[in-house]
């Protein structure tokens, strides 16, 4: 209802799925790239350093950055939704959110076994996302336990924003959900050099005992 004054399903709604969608796009290239680089039989690239882990994952970020403009190109161009915000807002708080989201699913490719096993887990995981971000329903209306998971989705300090941003001009939590968006892609990160050390580790005593 705020800042929709015509009650407008397609402000309320489209711009919230396309979001989610481009998240999707996100995880399954992320999550391809790193099971396809597992799978290589020579010159692994294991990310266990701060360069290889910006060499790998950087082209990702920059791609999703222009799947991001293009989206709100289309939401506001095709659809007609108002842009009311800055660009330079906009901008901060999609590279945030897509950090958090390539080194969230990066880590999370790195732990699961095989590329089908990610791919379904990635699929899994995106509606149950998107309604816990508080887009189509208040968190504050959630109980204390949906409101914990909400916390630890990236998506959950996205789309609300985005939505204030372009139909209200403003977004009061916008800096504070940057950071904490940076702040979840780091820990992604650590724990994406983690997972890759320890496997580089065990392979290279299999080849020992080889």
């Amino acid at each position: 209802v705020l800042n929709n004054p015509t009650q407008s399903y397609l402000y309320f709604f489209v711009l919230g799925l396309s979001l989610a969608a481009m998240q999707q796009g996100v995880f399954l290239a992320v999550g391809a790239g790193i099971q396809e680089e597992r799978s290589a039989k020579a010159d692994r690239l294991y990310l266990r350093s701060p360069g290889t882990l910006f060499a790998k994952l950087f082209p990702y970020w920059l791609s999703a950055l222009a799947a991001f403009a293009l989206t709100i190109f289309v939401a506001v161009e095709i659809f007609s939704l108002p842009a009311k915000g800055q660009l330079a807002s906009l901008l901060l708080l999609a590279s945030s959110f897509l950090l958090a989201a390539v080194a969230f699913s990066a880590l999370l490719a790195a732990i699961c076994p095989d590329e089908l096993t990610f791919v379904r887990l990635s699929i899994a995981y995106t509606v149950p996302a998107f309604v816990l971000s508080g887009y189509t329903w208040p968190q504050a209306s959630m109980g204390s336990g949906n409101q914990l998971l909400s916390a630890l989705l990236p998506l959950s300090y996205l789309s609300d924003d985005v939505r204030q941003l372009l139909i209200g001009g403003y977004a009061p939590a916008l800096y504070r959900d940057s950071l904490i968006l940076a702040v979840i892609a780091l820990i992604c990160c650590l724990g994406l050099c983690a997972v890759e050390k320890r496997r580089a580790a065990s392979d290279e005593g299999k080849q020992v005992l080889v």
